[in-house]
């Protein structure tokens, strides 16, 4: 009855690893084999199970993680290793391929460890797509680097020609017009520059940006830097690249408004830009100077 019992859970075992899609192999704890299953037959490149049973595990691992297979095997006995790692495996025929391994022990008395159950699984095909999709990835964002050179360059050409255009105009009022010209292309230039040093081209820190544009306005049209100063209160929020875009020209004109009527010859004042998160939703941008104000009639 004994052996038949035997029999019968030596039949159950089998039948379990071979309903297992993935290959199976329990060895004992120096690694030898001692039953596979028809998936790890069909993994390791083996015809049968007298190809590899009494063969250590490591001979279906690449000479290169051979070594990291024993040491977590070490470190698996003592308590303090993952379970799951991934090697390169190698066939019979000395072909390779990637594999995810997970090991556990089957316990006896004492709960003392007397073999192991390793599962084996293919990866290859999920390494080469993973590998296809990070090259994808390298040249996109090349390709998205390249394309921010270019745009700023660009960008910049377009101011630099409006400057020299400026030089060359006897007349105020267009100089004045260029120069405002050039503060909102520069705005938009800030953003390309914001964008390409967060490498988050979806969202923006709205704070940051904002600072930028206002600062660089400021330095651009304030042409009395004694008699006016430009104060920032930005809370740090994030917002869509889509909508830091227009706050960047509404600050940029208005501030254009602030430093070309709110400070009549002669008058010293502030003009302040503030951002705050009013709730999970919604923020409030505000601009105001201490200057003249608006005209009674406006």
């Amino acid at each position: 009855r004994g052996e038949e019992a035997l029999r019968a859970s030596e039949q159950r075992y089998r039948s379990i690893l071979n309903s297992s899609p993935d290959a199976v192999a329990i060895t004992d704890l120096s690694s030898r084999i001692l039953m596979v299953s028809r998936s790890a037959l069909k993994e390791f490149g083996a015809r049968e199970p007298a190809d590899v049973l009494g063969r250590p595990l490591s001979d279906f691992v690449a000479p290169e993680d051979r070594d990291r297979v024993s040491s977590d095997l070490v470190l698996a006995l003592s308590g303090s290793a993952r379970e799951h790692a991934e090697f390169r495996g190698m066939r019979l025929d000395g072909g390779t391929f990637d594999m995810a391994v997970n090991a556990s022990f089957m316990r006896g008395a004492g709960r003392r460890p007397i073999q192991v159950i390793v599962t084996v699984r293919d990866i290859t095909a999920r390494k080469q797509a993973e590998a296809a999709l990070s090259q994808s990835l390298r040249e996109k964002q090349e390709l998205i680097k390249e394309t921010h050179h270019r745009v700023k360059n660009n960008l910049a050409l377009i101011v630099s020609l409006m400057r020299i255009s400026a030089g060359r105009s006897a007349e105020a009022e267009t100089k004045a017009v260029l120069k405002e010209m050039q503060t909102r292309v520069q705005s938009v230039i800030l953003l390309n520059e914001t964008l390409y040093r967060t490498e988050n081209y979806r969202s923006v820190r709205l704070s940051d940006y904002l600072s930028k544009v206002a600062a660089h306005a400021f330095q651009t049209l304030n042409a009395r830097p004694r008699d006016l100063r430009l104060v920032t209160d930005l809370e740090p929020v994030e917002a869509l690249t889509a909508q830091a875009i227009p706050c960047g020209l509404i600050v940029n004109e208005l501030l254009t408004n602030s430093l070309k009527h709110g400070f009549p010859e002669g008058k010293s004042g502030m003009v302040r830009v503030v951002l705050r998160e009013e709730t999970d939703e919604q923020v409030c941008l505000e601009v105001s100077d201490d200057g003249v104000g608006l005209p009674a009639d406006f």
